[in-house]
Parts: C-alpha cells; structure tokens; sequence
C-alpha cells in the first residue's frame, strides 16, 4: 500500500502526467526506498497496534499538530519578508511563480515522508543503533540528522537577496523552520507511525497553499 501510494504520488512532484513512464519511474525509486525503510525500521521502532478510535484521535491530533506546523512556517516566513523587501520579492516570486495545486500539496506530502521518515529516518537509525546502547540517543540522532537532511533542500529553487548579511539571514531561516518541522513529522512518525506523518505533513502544506498568496500577493 506505502509503495502503490509512491508509485502515483510521484509523478505529480513535477507536474507530469500520470503514464507508464512516470508511473515505472516512480516505482522504482519508491521501492527501495520502502522496502528498506520497513526492514530498518522494523529492527530499531517499536510498533504498538491501534484500534479504530485511537487511529481517529491520532488523526485528529495529526491534523492539529499540521495546522500548528503550517501557522509556525508561516509566522516566520512573515518575519522573514519583514526583514527585507528584497526577501519578501524572493518569498512572492518562490510562491508565485510554481503555484501549488492540491495534487501536489498532497503528493509532496505523501512522497517527502516515505523519503525522510520511513527511509531516511530508519536507516539512520538503525545505523545508529549499530553504534549506541540508548534508545533514547538513537531516536534523537534519527530524528535531527532526518530533520536536518530534510530542511537543506528547501533552499533549493530560491533566489537569495544579495545584499549584505542577509543571504545567510534567510537561507538560516528556511533551514531553521523547515528543520523545527522536520522534527515534529519525524516525531509523530515514529511515535505514531507514517500515516499521521503524512497527515500532519498535508495539514502544513494545506495551511501555506490556502493562506501565502493573501500574505504575500
């Protein structure tokens, strides 16, 4: 199911139509990716089963935890523009000039999660339970070394303002908050499980495309 969810999520990353070609493309990067996420996450996280009722709250809770997520991200982009106007031209042409459509709100959220939280956030976790006694330590160097990898690329596609300091400003501020959201999905992930990651995820991204354009149109 994780992988199928892959498989058709991925060809709306970039836009592409759904055909044989993105759909073995995707199946093929997403394979491995699950399949190696479930193995090394079978090995290092314990998994308590779930009856329909606490599968509705953690739902909930996800949701909640998402918009909690969504408004942050925003709060701090806000601040980010307020630096600069050269930054709020940077946040208004990032927004602007790939709109987000609802298929991609979700497939973002679907793919980004299987990538650093079932892949990602496993396998360095079971790296690190290879060379630490704590589970505590394992859990916390998975989810900041998973967070971190998680936010550098968001840098990725942005026009940095150019004046003085204020490159380093901004690209620590996309680091930053997309680093703080990284921890809170890989939290709930682990707590929780993938479904509640990738709900929060849909929440936060649900937020940004509903709310940016009135915030910086």
């Amino acid at each position: 199911m994780t992988w199928v969810l892959f498989l058709f999520a991925f060809p709306f990353l970039e836009a592409q139509e759904v055909g044989l070609e993105t759909l073995v493309g995707g199946g093929l990067i997403g394979l491995p990716l699950v399949v190696l996420g479930f193995l090394a996450a079978s090995r290092c996280r314990a998994v308590s089963d779930q009856n329909n009722a606490q599968r509705a709250k953690l739902a909930i809770l996800a949701l909640l935890a998402g918009t909690g997520v969504g408004a942050a991200n925003l709060g701090a982009n806000v601040a980010l523009a307020a630096a600069d106007a050269s930054i709020r031209a940077g946040l208004h042409e990032h927004l602007f000039a790939k709109p987000l459509p609802w298929e991609r709100v979700v497939s973002v959220a679907v793919v980004e999660e299987i990538a650093f939280r079932l892949f990602l956030m496993s396998v360095v976790a079971w790296i690190a339970a290879r060379l630490l006694n704590k589970a505590r330590t394992v859990f916390l160097t998975a989810l900041f070394v998973s967070a971190f990898l998680f936010a550098v690329p968001h840098l990725l596609g942005r026009s940095l303002p150019t004046h003085s300091a204020l490159p380093a400003l901004y690209a620590s501020g996309v680091v930053v908050k997309s680093g703080v959201a990284g921890v809170v999905l890989g939290w709930i992930f682990w707590r929780w499980g993938l479904p509640y990651a990738i709900v929060c995820h849909f929440a936060a991204n649900g937020l940004h495309k509903v709310f940016e354009p009135m915030l910086f149109s």
